[in-house]
C-alpha cells in the first residue's frame, strides 16, 4: 500500500460552521498584530467586492479575474473562506415572472429552458428552487419555446422559484448531457437570484420521474431531495435507450426519495414498480412512496398529495457534508459525491466485500434478477466521519480523495483516515488558498467550499 499524498482543495457548509465563525473572529479581533492584523479590516472590503465578482459575473473572464484578485490578498486561508462565504450583493430588481433562457453545452448544443420567478421575489431572504423534468422526451429537439411544459400555472409557486429544463431524443434525461446542463442552469440562476443551494429539489413526471432517479443514482451532490412520479427505474436497465453509466442502488441511500406511481397506468403500473420499491426497502433507501391505485399515467391525484409534497421538501434539505455517505462508480468521472471522489477502480490487497445491492425480489425469490446491467467494473466505498477520524470500507477501488472543511474537521489536529481497518493518513492537513479558490471555481457553491483534498492511494 502506497502513502497518502495530500492535495490541497475544499470546504463546505453545514452546522459545523460554529467552529469556523470562530477562527475566523479571532483573526479578525484584537489578536491579528503587525501588517496582517492591521490589513484585515482593510482588506475585507475589497476582497468581498471581488468574491461578489467571483460568484455573481456572468462573463467567466470576469470570474476568473476576480478569483487571481482574490488569490493576491493578506488573507490567512480560513479569512478567505469567510469573504467567500458571505451573500454577495444581489441585484436588487431582477427579472420576475416567466423567463425563457438557453444554455449552451461545452459540445455546443443548445438546452433552452424556463424559469418562473415569483412577482414578489426580494434577494433579502435565500428562495428554494424546484427543478421538473418533462416527459414525452422521445422526439425531436423543440422549436417552441417553452412548449416542453404544457401548463406553467401549474407548477409556478410564490415561495419558490421554478425551473422548467428541456429534453429531447439526443438528450435525454439519463445522459450527461443533461448532467452538464442542469448544473449549469443551476449555477446561472445563483449569480442572478439569490436560491438557496441546500433547498433545491429534483423532480420529475413520466420520463421525468425516470431521470430523477438517474441524477439521484449518478451526480446526487447539488440536490437536497428527488421526487419520481409515474416514472420507473426499469427503464433505465434498457441498453437501447442510450443510458450514459451504470446506475446503482448504493448512491440512492445518500438522498430522499418521493415516488408516486398509478395502479391503472398503462406504462407503469405499481405492480411492475414495486419490485423496486422492495428493492430501494430492502437496501436501506431513504423513500416514501405513494401508491395511487386508481390513477392512470397521469397526475390526477397531485392535488391531494401536494400538502406531503411541500412537507417532504421542507422536512429534507440537502446536508452538503453528511457524516455517513457510500458511492460506487465505475470511473472518476462520475466518482463524486459531497466530500470524498473515486478517482480510480481496480483490485487491491486487503479491499473488503461489500454486499450487493442489485438484486430483485420477484414473486417471493431473490436472486434470479438484477436490477440494473453492469458491464463495466465498478468500485465502491462506504466512509464514516466521526470527529477529525474517517473509517472507509472500499471494494474495488483504488484511489480516492477525502475533501476537508473546516466545518467538519479541525484543523490545528492531525485528520485520521483508516481504509479497510488500516490507518491510511494521520496528520494535520494544511489548509491552501489556491486550492480552495480553484474548487470552489469549479463547485459554484459558495455553501459547500474546502480547503484541502487528502488523496489515498491503495495500491501495492
Amino acid at each position: 500500500m502506497k502513502t497518502t499524498r495530500l492535495v490541497p482543495a475544499r470546504i463546505a457548509a453545514s452546522a459545523g460552521a460554529l467552529r469556523l465563525l470562530l477562527a475566523v473572529g479571532a483573526w479578525l479581533g484584537a489578536g491579528a498584530t503587525g501588517m496582517r492584523g492591521q490589513a484585515g479590516s482593510r482588506i475585507k472590503a475589497p476582497a468581498m467586492a471581488d468574491a461578489g465578482v467571483f460568484w455573481l459575473a456572468p462573463d467567466k473572464a470576469d470570474r476568473a479575474a476576480a478569483r487571481d484578485r482574490l488569490s493576491l490578498y493578506d488573507l490567512p486561508v480560513l479569512g478567505l473562506v469567510e469573504v467567500l462565504r458571505e451573500v454577495p450583493a444581489y441585484p436588487a430588481d431582477p427579472p420576475r415572472g416567466r423567463l425563457d433562457r438557453a444554455h449552451r453545452n461545452a459540445d455546443g448544443t443548445v438546452h433552452p429552458f424556463t424559469v418562473l420567478v415569483p412577482d414578489g421575489y426580494r434577494p433579502d431572504r435565500d428562495w428554494p428552487v424546484r427543478v421538473w423534468l418533462h416527459g414525452g422526451i422521445g422526439r425531436p429537439a423543440w422549436t417552441e419555446t417553452g412548449g416542453w411544459w404544457r401548463d406553467h400555472q401549474r407548477v409556478a409557486d410564490p415561495e419558490r422559484i421554478v425551473v422548467l429544463p428541456a429534453s429531447w431524443n439526443e438528450s435525454r434525461w439519463w445522459q450527461e448531457s443533461q448532467v452538464e446542463s442542469l448544473a449549469a442552469i443551476l449555477d446561472e440562476l445563483a449569480r442572478e437570484y439569490r436560491i438557496d443551494r441546500n433547498r433545491v429539489h429534483m423532480l420529475g413526471v413520466s420520463d421525468g420521474g425516470t431521470g430523477v432517479y438517474y441524477h439521484a443514482a449518478r451526480a446526487a451532490t447539488p440536490w437536497a431531495s428527488f421526487l419520481a412520479f409515474i416514472g420507473h427505474a426499469a427503464v433505465l436497465s434498457n441498453p437501447r435507450l442510450g443510458v450514459d453509466g451504470q446506475i446503482y442502488v448504493t448512491n440512492l441511500r445518500n438522498r430522499p426519495l418521493f415516488i408516486v406511481n398509478g395502479g391503472r397506468d398503462r406504462l407503469y403500473p405499481t405492480s411492475s414498480v414495486e419490485p423496486f420499491i422492495q428493492l430501494f426497502r430492502d437496501n436501506d433507501v431513504p423513500f416514501i412512496y405513494r401508491p395511487q391505485p386508481e390513477a392512470g399515467h397521469d397526475l390526477s391525484w397531485i392535488s391531494e398529495e401536494a400538502a406531503r409534497i411541500d412537507s417532504f421538501t421542507i422536512a429534507n434539505p440537502r446536508d452538503p457534508l453528511p457524516d455517513r455517505v457510500e458511492w460506487e462508480a465505475e470511473g472518476a468521472a462520475s466518482g463524486r459525491f459531497a466530500w470524498v471522489s473515486i478517482d480510480e477502480i481496480g483490485d487491491v490487497p486487503g479491499q473488503s466485500d461489500l454486499p450487493g445491492r442489485n438484486e430483485l425480489t420477484v414473486d417471493g425469490r431473490q436472486g434470479e434478477y438484477l436490477a440494473f446491467p453492469h458491464r463495466l467494473p465498478s468500485g465502491r466505498l462506504e466512509a464514516v466521519r466521526e470527529g477529525n477520524s474517517v473509517r472507509v470500507l472500499t471494494d474495488r477501488v483504488a484511489r480516492f480523495r477525502v475533501f476537508v472543511s473546516p466545518d467538519e474537521f479541525e484543523l490545528s489536529r492531525p485528520i485520521r483516515i483508516q481504509v479497510n481497518g488500516r490507518v491510511v493518513h494521520d496528520a494535520v492537513v494544511e489548509p491552501s488558498a489556491p486550492t480552495l479558490l480553484a474548487r470552489a471555481e469549479q463547485d459554484r457553491d459558495r455553501t459547500s467550499l474546502f480547503v484541502a483534498e487528502i488523496e489515498i492511494d491503495l495500491r501495492p
